[in-house]
Parts: structure tokens; C-alpha cells; sequence
């Protein structure tokens, strides 16, 4: 499976949540993250925190999972690693982050939220919760617990996540 069909069959890109990365099956790292590594909270709700795909510049037991997950789709050949898959851009800065540097820079609630609306998150919308991102939710316990999160944060603006 290539990049862009592993990206159209996730439906926004992101398959994370705080517990750890899905594809990947990585744990999520302990509390003792540096600030570089703060939960970030993503416009959909995920936290972005946990993914071992933006943390792969900062963190070399993301990136040997990312890159051995890279090597087994066929997006880096055997005798490339961490330095070819960050020169090719193969992480993720973040919703509000660099657009040439994300995971799936052509998400639709990244799009509709950050790009056309000018929001940080969903939850600030007019329309919050709207149809689509409510159906996005229900495709994953991730996108369930990011709805989740998106609704305490419209009810508790301010609060940690």
C-alpha cells in the first residue's frame, strides 16, 4: 500500500490517539516528556502528543518504530532510515504546523477547521459538532475520544486536555 492510499484509507490521515498509534502499535511514552514533546492537541481533537510520526525528529524510539513501519509499506528501501525519511518530509508538524510537513496535509478537517474557517480546533465552530465530524467519529475509538475531547474543550475553554 502506498503513501496515498494508506492516507485516503484512514479518512483524515490521523489514525492516533493518546493511548499510542494504532498502525503502528506503539505505547505511548511515559509522562516525562520534554516541552518539545507537549500534548498537542490536533484541530480533530487527536492528540498529536503521542503520535510517533511528528515525534520522529526528537525521538529515536518513534523513529525506529516509524521507520521500520516506513520500510514494511515500501515507502523507504531497506538501506535508507530516520535522516531519508526526515529529508523527504515524512513527519508531521502539525495542524498549524508546516503544510509541506504533515501527514496528510490534504485532510478534510484540517481543511474545512484550520485552512477555511481560520479555527484552532473544531470546537470552535459555529456548527460544532457538525454531521461529518460526528460520522468521523464513529469510525475509530481514537476519532470517539477526539470528539470527546473537542466537546470538554467547548464546555471547559482554557482547561488541559
Amino acid at each position: 500500500m502506498n503513501r496515498r492510499r494508506f492516507l485516503c484509507c484512514v479518512g483524515s490521515g490521523c489514525i492516533l490517539a493518546t493511548a499510542g498509534c494504532a498502525a503502528l502499535r506503539l505505547p505511548r511514552e511515559p509522562d516525562d516528556m520534554s516541552q518539545s514533546e507537549s500534548v498537542e492537541i490536533a484541530a480533530c481533537g487527536l492528540d498529536c502528543g503521542a503520535c510517533p510520526i511528528r515525534r520522529m525528529p526528537f525521538d529515536s524510539d518513534a523513529a525506529a518504530g516509524v521507520v521500520a513501519w516506513f520500510k514494511k509499506e515500501g515507502w523507504l528501501k531497506e538501506d535508507e532510515g530516520v535522516a531519508d525519511a526526515l529529508e523527504r518530509s515524512m513527519y508531521c508538524k502539525g495542524c498549524h504546523g508546516d503544510r509541506s510537513i504533515h501527514w496528510n496535509a490534504e485532510c478534510w478537517i484540517l481543511q474545512c477547521c484550520v485552512d477555511e474557517r481560520k479555527l484552532n480546533h473544531c470546537s470552535e465552530c459555529d456548527v460544532f459538532p457538525c454531521d461529518r465530524l460526528q460520522e468521523w467519529s464513529g469510525q475509530r475509538e481514537s476519532y470517539g475520544e477526539a470528539l470527546q475531547r473537542l466537546r470538554n474543550m467547548r464546555e471547559n475553554p482554557g482547561a488541559d486536555t
